[in-house]
């Protein structure tokens, strides 16, 4: 069994306590008394006009795809992309290079779980062998093959890489003990600095995993997230209600800034999307009014904004693989709808909204039906473009979709691999 998939199984044993005798149960921290997470936040709600419109958008015709990538793009990015093997693909042309990395199966030890830094200039990836490594080197040793400026960390527990908080700092999933949730390690691997932060340590947070496997993510990637400044924190929690909440939590003050409703069934594809000044958060909250799953905005300092109203005409509506352009801009997501007799939905589009603009113009992509990757987008280091794996490898049918957000084009740049992010040129 390939070194990756016994460490994925050693992670599934530690969160379901099937290594111990015991069972594992997850218990409230008491050591420290705070005042309870408040139900009702500071709120604004959007004009019904940017409702109407962002309602008919999903009726809207969606941008046509052309077949071939625009003659006249001047990208100076490269892609990373893969489907066993790791490659790069010239978006300007859609030129695919050379292995860059071979399959997992020939080469030992293996590098897996690429993530990109929002400017490109750096990759970090687990390197698994007998005990697994974080490295973080510049994007351009791919190319060049090169290892000049390679850093190699080994963290101290069990641990999965999720990706970059900001330039400087990638986001760890630590697993300590099988009896509490992982906690969020924040590490400036240029700095070797890094700061951890506890679900249990946070006040009335959600203590158990509602309808699932206790010890797993609360959210879809972490069970809370700071921002990049550090000193705000967004996590699941719980009210004397029993109502589902997501809380923003004053670091330096030891607060809970405001709350808001969040369903469950659908936290998997839910999480805190911070801008990378760390001002707001956008996440998925529940419309009480409607009953309905919509878009909201967290500021910094507490405010709570509705940004979308989909509920008003699509009770069946269902958010999912979201994503925000590291510049703030932009919100990414895929819309399901028309739920047929099966269970299943019979429409689905992908959305891109300008959140700067007065009334979150934005446009649509058919998905055709097809399934996505965890994590389908990738945005450019300019936040120009964007890319949308639509498919999936493993049935052969995915496509890359690259998305000219200033000129809404979009492209077909690749076929039969998943796009990893954009890497800059040597």
């Amino acid at each position: 069994m390939p070194n990756h998939h016994v460490k994925y199984a050693l992670i599934l044993c530690f969160l379901l306590g099937a290594c111990a005798p015991a069972q594992q149960t997850i218990i409230p921290a008491t050591s420290t008394t705070y005042p309870t997470v408040e139900a009702t936040p500071t709120m604004i709600s959007t004009p019904t006009p940017e409702s109407q419109w962002l309602n008919s958008l999903v009726s809207s015709p969606c941008l046509s795809i052309s077949s071939e990538p625009a003659q006249d793009n001047q990208i100076p990015w490269l892609l990373l992309v893969s489907r066993a093997a790791v490659y790069a693909i010239d978006p300007n042309t859609g030129a695919r290079t050379d292995e860059l990395i071979p399959s997992p199966e020939n080469i030992d030890p293996f590098p897996y779980d690429f993530a990109l830094s929002p400017d490109g200039k750096w990759i970090a990836y687990v390197l698994s062998s007998e005990n697994d490594d974080l490295v973080v080197e510049p994007s351009t040793n791919l190319l060049t093959k090169s290892s000049q400026g390679r850093i190699i960390w080994r963290p101290k527990n069990l641990f999965q890489l999720h990706g970059w908080l900001s330039n400087e700092s990638v986001v760890l999933r630590s697993y300590h003990n099988p009896d509490k949730f992982a906690s969020t390690l924040i590490r400036n691997p240029f700095k070797e600095e890094e700061h951890e932060f506890f679900l249990e340590e946070l006040p009335d947070y959600l203590y158990y995993q509602p309808g699932g496997l206790q010890g797993t993510l609360l959210f879809a990637h972490s069970n809370l997230m700071p921002d990049p400044t550090l000193k705000r924190v967004a996590y699941p929690a719980i009210n004397a209600d029993r109502y589902y909440q997501a809380a923003l939590w004053d670091v330096e003050n030891k607060e809970v800034l405001t709350s808001l409703r969040i369903l469950w069934d659908w936290v998997y594809n839910n999480d805190p999307l911070w801008s990378l000044d760390g001002n707001d958060f956008l996440i998925m909250g529940l419309d009480e009014k409607v009953n309905s799953r919509e878009w909201f905005q967290v500021t910094r300092d507490g405010t709570v904004k509705q940004l979308t109203h989909f509920g008003e005409t699509l009770k069946d509506a269902y958010i999912a693989r979201p994503s925000r352009s590291p510049d703030g801009q932009y919100l990414a997501f895929k819309l399901l709808y028309n739920v047929k007799e099966d269970g299943t939905f019979g429409d689905g589009k992908y959305f891109i909204l300008d959140l700067k603009s007065p009334s979150l113009n934005g446009f649509c992509i058919d998905s055709g039906g097809k399934s996505n990757p965890d994590k389908p987008f990738a945005w450019s280091p300019d936040n120009h473009y964007l890319t949308i794996t639509n498919g999936d490898i493993a049935y052969r049918d995915a496509v890359v979709i690259l998305v000219d957000l200033e000129k809404n084009k979009a492209f077909q740049v690749g076929k039969d691999v998943h796009a990893i992010g954009w890497m800059v040129k040597p």
